[in-house]
């Protein structure tokens, strides 16, 4: 099989093209890389020192704690062709032609904007997407803060689906999420989550010949999609000032009673030994 990665440039998703292309059976046959924003993002104008103070600990914390569980180490992708191109240029012709000329058989991707024509078009078949979030629940963008936002950190978790020009609602091969232990913050939570997300997808494509490895369902979840403009440094306050980063430790101690959300697990490809 000849795979394509389509990801960011974040420490997540070096991590995930290294332990891809450590797979010696696998053939990468391109990755294209998206310039995403930076890790410390600019607070918004016009806010005040308290939610300045939450942003920054927010961010600054995200980025040590994926850096040290991540490290910051470039790709080792030698003799494999890269495309570098910014987030607007993702579904552009010259991204629809790099695809075409490699001719993949499977497409996986992680961390990269919305996919739309003529790029859509260019994916195979089987072309699937990493998405951090419990989809159709938490759709869109960051769907590992707003499950803690709404006081279930246990609905922290991911989803590998199908591709579809239905944003993070293609069809769901698996979900996961990590088990939550005491002391972590919502930074560990999504470092977890993306160890699990690339075990998960190395083991989806070790698994490419078993087709019941790859059925793909649709989930009753009722689902909501959550978008960047969403996202307030008010609401860094649930967090930090509510919680002081402790919301892992309140639910486990029965603080925050929870239903347990209802994964469409592959019992196939959790049973599958590499």
């Amino acid at each position: 099989m000849s795979v394509i990665l389509i990801t960011g440039d974040h420490p997540r998703h070096r991590y995930f093209v290294r332990e891809i292309i450590k797979e010696d059976q696998l053939d990468i046959g391109g990755i294209i890389v998206i310039n995403r924003e930076l890790m410390l993002p600019f607070p918004p104008n016009n806010i005040n020192n308290h939610d300045r103070l939450n942003w920054e600990r927010h961010f600054i914390d995200r980025k040590e704690a994926e850096i040290t569980a991540f490290t910051d180490e470039p790709h080792d992708i030698a003799g494999v062709p890269v495309l570098h191109v910014d987030d607007c240029q993702l579904s552009n012709g010259p991204v629809a032609a790099f695809v075409k000329s490699i001719e993949p058989t499977t497409v996986v991707t992680f961390g990269c904007g919305v996919i739309r024509d003529p790029l859509l078009s260019a994916l195979p078949d089987q072309s699937i997407n990493l998405h951090m979030g419990l989809s159709p629940k938490y759709k869109g963008a960051a769907t590992l803060f707003w499950p803690f936002y709404m006081l279930e950190p246990n609905w922290a978790g991911g989803t590998i689906h199908y591709i579809s020009n239905d944003v993070d609602g293609g069809k769901i091969i698996h979900q996961f999420r990590p088990e939550l232990y005491s002391g972590w913050g919502i930074h560990d939570v999504g470092v977890s989550t993306v160890k699990h997300g690339v075990f998960f997808i190395k083991k989806l494509l070790q698994a490419a010949h078993l087709p019941e490895c790859w059925k793909g369902y649709t989930s009753n979840t009722l689902p909501h999609s959550w978008y960047k403009r969403d996202f307030k440094p008010e609401h860094l306050r649930v967090i930090y000032d509510l919680y002081d980063n402790k919301m892992v430790d309140a639910y486990l101690n029965g603080e925050l009673k929870r239903p347990d959300p209802d994964l469409i697990e592959c019992k196939e490809l959790m049973a599958y030994e590499t």
